[in-house]
């Protein structure tokens, strides 16, 4: 069982009892997220994360917090999310789905020596699907040429295509 908060505040009007629990935040959040109310999706994310760290809400808190992040289009932050997440659950599926997600905001911050760092390190796992590998080699492929390092491009588009 999940454990709950109770907060209380004094203000103007009186004493005002708040209480909550991970599951709760949890749905809340995803019911902001899912209505595009990214502020809120953000405030609950981050809220959970800080009140329940150790729930097992909190991972895909994590991740659904750098999706919000990627809504926004606020690229530092999901990169801080989702560094996060690769860091606290390395073998998780979700730490390969981040770092396709990390890869992808290093690309659209123009950071492309990271963008293709990131995407060799996904080609490292072997949780892979074929689609998850093609996905990955185009991807580092494209961060080579945005490296303009066309000779790496070229062998990496070939690789995905073989």
């Amino acid at each position: 069982m999940e454990p709950i908060k109770i907060e209380a505040t004094n203000a103007a009007d009186g004493l005002h009892i708040d209480a909550y629990d991970a599951p709760e935040l949890f749905e809340h959040a995803g019911k902001a997220l899912s209505d595009k109310r990214l502020d809120d999706a953000i405030r609950l994310y981050a809220k959970l994360l800080k009140s329940f760290p150790e729930s097992t809400y909190a991972r895909p808190a994590l991740y659904n917090l750098g999706l919000a992040q990627i809504d926004r289009k606020d690229w530092a932050a999901a990169v801080d999310s989702f560094k996060a997440l690769i860091e606290k659950y390395p073998s998780h599926a979700d730490a390969k789905d981040s770092l396709f997600q990390l890869g992808a905001c290093y690309a659209e911050q123009g950071n492309w020596p990271a963008s293709a760092e990131v995407f060799a390190r996904v080609l490292d796992r072997k949780d892979l699907t074929a689609d998850d590998r093609i996905e990955a080699i185009a991807r580092r492929g494209f961060a080579q040429f945005n490296l303009n390092d066309l000779d790496a491009a070229e062998k990496t588009f070939r690789a995905a295509m073989a």
